[in-house]
């Protein structure tokens, strides 16, 4: 998140821009430091270069290169997309081989998983790892803290104690946690998402050659489009190669027999790309409950004006994307609330926290010694992908407990 959008944080940027670099550096990041979106994305400190763009993506981000005037203009920008994918060898991994099997995990280890930290922290003294476990609250106990839980195999009952706990279960799951743990049930709290709509791009001049067997398969180009100037009145998504994807994930979407659609795929796929696009979570009015008898219930929908803002960004994508050759083919409706996965809120971060709250270091209001360090503790939910932002506040919530215990 740039400076205005972390105005609506707690604390100064600063913190979370040395963690942002931090967390780049040791994670391996790819990207473009000189286009039209470096600003826009920020930092671009120890990024690795990007990989090669498939022929379709290439001939639009030449053609957009080419007049970025007419993009601009229309609120339109465009540049190459980062990822958390290693183009070179970082900490023993290897770096992209583009074998277009990135869906389907990675053998050289080039795309980011949380278990390659997870293994580095267990040569660590100290450090003790337990899987397998549900933990549903936490209770106070002689100074210390008891995590009550049991196990998910045998269901057998177990319980964890210490000084400090920091919860980062998922927004949802942390969320549930601290509500069970301040007895605050049947209690509505926000739950921020990022509602998303899928489209395709068409590019005619591709008719009739065959699909690439060796190409980079997560996201090629990301774009913006800006429909006015306050810091949410932007959509954000990335665009992809149809190659990477699997084809029965679009075949089933298609309004035609099974056959008939497989044929129109195979033919059609060397001329598509296929993108998402996420708006802010003030278009989202979603909210999380729990019940005494511990279930979770989430309920909501999409803000009265988000249809407004899709029609007005779809008719911006529209007209810009005509005018380099390439058509815009918008699917039918919004996904369903809460299937774009990028939650957050529930615990927001605040300068003087309620109860079901946090402070800016993560500390949750009611729980001394309890902190939250994944979406759960944003109070702002963006346009763009949050995952580095809740990787950077949980590395600068950390660096804060262990000072104290540094003290």
């Amino acid at each position: 998140m740039d400076e205005k959008e972390l105005e609506k944080f707690p604390f100064q940027p600063e913190e979370l821009i040395e963690s942002y670099r931090r967390v780049i550096k040791r994670i391996g990041v790819h990207g473009a430091k000189d286009d039209d979106l470096s600003a826009f994305f920020g930092i671009g400190d120890d990024l690795q270069p990007p990989p090669p763009l498939t022929a379709p993506a290439q001939r639009l981000f030449d053609r957009y290169c080419a007049d970025t005037k007419r993009a601009l203009c229309g609120g339109v920008t465009l540049g190459r997309a980062r990822n958390a994918v290693l183009t070179r060898s970082l900490n023993g991994r290897d770096g992209c081989q583009a074998c277009g099997c990135c869906l389907w995990g990675c053998a050289w280890r080039a795309i980011y998983n949380a278990a390659y930290d997870l293994d580095r922290l267990r040569k660590r003294p100290g450090f003790n790892w337990a899987g397998g476990v549900l933990v549903a609250e936490l209770s106070a106990s002689g100074g210390n803290w008891i995590a009550k839980g049991h196990g998910r195999r045998d269901q057998a009952p177990l319980s964890f104690s210490a000084r400090k706990i920091v919860l980062a279960s998922g927004t949802i799951s942390t969320g549930a946690i601290v509500l069970r743990s301040l007895g605050l049930f049947g209690k509505k709290v926000s739950l921020l998402s990022t509602p998303s709509v899928s489209f395709a791009i068409w590019q005619p001049r591709f008719l009739f050659r065959s699909a690439r067997q060796q190409f980079f398969g997560l996201s090629q180009l990301g774009f913006r489009v800006r429909w006015r100037e306050d810091v949410d009145g932007f959509a954000f998504g990335n665009i992809f190669s149809a190659d990477g994807i699997p084809a029965m994930a679009i075949v089933g979407s298609m309004p035609l027999s099974r056959a008939l659609s497989i044929r129109l795929f195979n033919f059609l796929g060397p001329t598509l790309l296929l993108a998402n696009c996420f708006f802010p979570g003030i278009f989202s009015n979603n909210h999380l409950s729990v019940s005494r008898d511990g279930t979770i219930a989430i309920e909501g929908n999409h803000a009265d004006n988000l249809p407004q803002a899709t029609r007005t960004v779809f008719r911006r994508l529209k007209r810009v994307l005509r005018r380099y050759g390439t058509f815009v083919i918008r699917s039918s409706s919004l996904a369903l609330p809460g299937a774009d996965v990028h939650y957050a809120g529930t615990v927001p971060m605040r300068c003087a926290p309620a109860a079901h709250e946090c402070d800016g270091q993560g500390a949750v209001a009611g729980l001394p010694g309890v902190y939250v360090a994944d979406g759960t503790a944003l109070p702002h939910l963006s346009a763009k992908a949050h995952t580095l932002t809740i990787m950077a506040n949980a590395d600068r919530v950390a660096r804060h407990i262990a000072a104290l215990f540094n003290r």
